[in-house]
């Protein structure tokens, strides 16, 4: 009895420890909105919210992509806590033997992303949109609300916008507008930016 109180004691104590290091991480990093550390059984260990928040949403098969991949993505979804487009990034956790024990996830605001937006696209007087490569609107200068990421570019816009190489497309927007658009893919991520004007502005 003795030996399973002290070890409960113990983990109490690193538990503790654990959610004083992510508290003080996030402090130093003030975009994530929390960070949360997940057991390889996807069951949730700490966080470093007083009071932790819904699960972050990583893609359902995280635990084999952890295992392959040095960093995943989730869906963007909108909190309806915070009313802002969020999204889940994770890290592996392992041993220095390269065993697999969980992940590090942080929970990030997409309103600096938007606000980035904004303002680029004011100085271009155009729109721009931060989508997906299966044309999800993730985020947009022109809006920032739930049912925006309901929106989908039209079909077929999206392969010819990746078929030009960076060139100018003349398509209708999801708006029903007459624009010009030019795409550039964002690294390591499946996701771009889509840049639209229109054709007025630049004839």
């Amino acid at each position: 009895m003795p030996g399973r109180q002290r070890g409960a004691s113990e983990a109490a104590t690193a538990l503790s420890r654990l959610r004083d290091y992510l508290s003080s991480v996030k402090e130093r990093f003030v975009d994530y909105e929390e960070l949360i550390v997940i057991g390889r059984d996807g069951r949730f260990v700490a966080s470093s919210a007083p009071k932790p928040g819904s699960a972050p949403r990583l893609p359902a098969d995280w635990v084999v992509q952890m295992r392959t991949r040095d960093a995943i993505v989730g869906n963007v979804y909108w909190d309806s806590t915070t009313s802002r487009p969020m999204v889940a990034l994770g890290v592996p956790i392992t041993t220095t033997d390269g065993r697999f024990l969980g992940a590090l996830a942080a929970k990030l605001s997409l309103l600096p992303v938007v606000s980035d937006l904004h303002s680029l696209a004011l100085e271009r007087s155009g729109t721009l949109d931060l989508v997906t490569l299966r044309g999800e609107i993730l985020a947009s200068s022109s809006s920032t609300s739930p049912g925006l990421l309901a929106e989908r570019m039209p079909g077929g816009t999206l392969n010819d916008l990746l078929a030009t190489d960076r060139g100018v497309v003349e398509y209708t927007s999801r708006r029903g507008v007459d624009v010009l658009g030019a795409l550039a893919p964002i690294e390591r991520l499946d996701w771009a930016v889509v840049a639209t004007v229109r054709p007025s502005v630049v004839r």
